[in-house]
């Protein structure tokens, strides 16, 4: 860990739902798991491949991710097919651009499923 700080910075993912006690500069966030760290690695490599810049990774207790992009959260869930997800949300993502609500890839396989976004209800 180079950096603590509550403020995003430009062109770094801003990650939030870690939970530590402490930061301590360049050395390693005392995470529960710290698969999350790969995890972390692997969704920023697919981002630059697909050309995504997410506002936002969130990370849930039970493992989920969400990234949000402006008021659109999209529901990652686990990291399996993870490829097969950002490459459809890539395809996605200018679609849903200023939209508020949430896209569901939590189950997509890239075997045909249908993908739902589903509106806030303040933006109906």
């Amino acid at each position: 860990m180079v950096e603590c700080t509550g403020a995003p910075l430009p062109d770094v993912p801003y990650v939030t739902g870690l939970e530590f006690d402490n930061c301590v500069k360049y050395e390693i966030l005392p995470v529960k798991d710290k698969a999350v760290f790969s995890q972390i690695l692997a969704l920023t490599q697919l981002f630059d491949k697909y050309a995504l810049s997410p506002d936002r990774i969130f990370f849930s207790h039970e493992g989920s991710i969400t990234l949000f992009f402006g008021k659109a959260r999209v529901l990652i869930g686990s990291m399996d097919n993870i490829d097969e997800k950002i490459m459809r949300l890539a395809d996605i993502s200018p679609k849903i651009e200023g939209m508020e609500g949430t896209l569901r890839l939590d189950e997509y396989t890239g075997e045909g499923e249908y993908i739902t976004f589903e509106k806030d209800q303040s933006a109906k």
